[in-house]
């Protein structure tokens, strides 16, 4: 099962209670499968110091569905957003990071019974700001930013033995082909990209998803959006 943001210039949390289903159901549906299961994290510091309430009361917290669920695999991505407060907020952004990993790990071995030891956390980077207008002082401004807060997540991936995707490096942004729609979100041509540079990072085969599956999560898609 998958459970998990939409992804954006917010976070996303999305973990798996079964690595190869989460394969089987293809990482190039990326974008559908997020916007569908995904959690939408905002910030690391949503879940850390919320200033609000990131879901409606009646739906469980992030860290209570971890604990629900037991997932063995979690892709979590932010900076994005965070990174619009420069070098000033990256400190903060660090200690918040392991501050919530450490909240996912310690949810996702609540009990004494299923210890998980088998947890994987797949940390995605963010990507350039694409300058879709032509470049501008405050773009280049907010990719050299972005640099700093992708340089401290490599670390932070480096320290906690976590796989680590770098989307900064390696989704190259092209102003004739956009891969978002604004610069910061992804379209779907990006989310495409981006589930490309994830396979290839993790070194997984390129399946192809069948069409009633495509379906069956569309549906499920258009469900949670009515």
């Amino acid at each position: 099962s998958v459970e998990g943001g939409v992804a954006g210039a917010g976070g996303f949390v999305l973990a798996a209670a079964d690595f190869p289903a989460l394969m089987a159901i293809k990482v190039r549906m990326l974008g559908d499968v997020v916007g569908a299961y995904g959690w939408g994290g905002d910030t690391v510091e949503t879940f850390i110091n919320p200033s609000h309430e990131p879901r409606p009361k009646y739906v469980p917290t992030l860290l209570d569905y971890v604990g629900q669920i037991k997932p063995t695999v979690i892709f979590i991505s932010y900076g994005m957003m965070e990174s619009f407060a420069g070098e000033a907020g990256l400190a903060d952004f660090t200690k918040n990071y392991n501050r919530l990993l450490d909240k996912l790990v310690a949810a996702s071995r609540q009990s004494a019974e299923n210890s998980n030891e088998n947890l994987r956390i797949v940390i995605l980077s963010p990507f350039h700001h694409e300058a879709l207008d032509g470049s501008s002082p405050e773009i280049d401004a907010h990719n050299k930013n972005l640099q700093l807060y992708v340089n401290a997540i490599e670390e932070i991936a480096r320290e906690r033995n976590c796989a680590f995707v770098n989307l900064f490096e390696t989704l190259r942004m092209n102003s004739k082909h956009p891969l978002t729609s604004n610069g910061v979100h992804l379209n779907t041509k990006g989310y495409i990209a981006a589930a490309a540079a994830v396979e290839k990072a993790l070194q997984l085969p390129s399946a192809k998803m069948k069409r009633a599956d495509e379906e069956a999560l569309r549906v499920a898609i258009k469900s949670k959006n009515e």
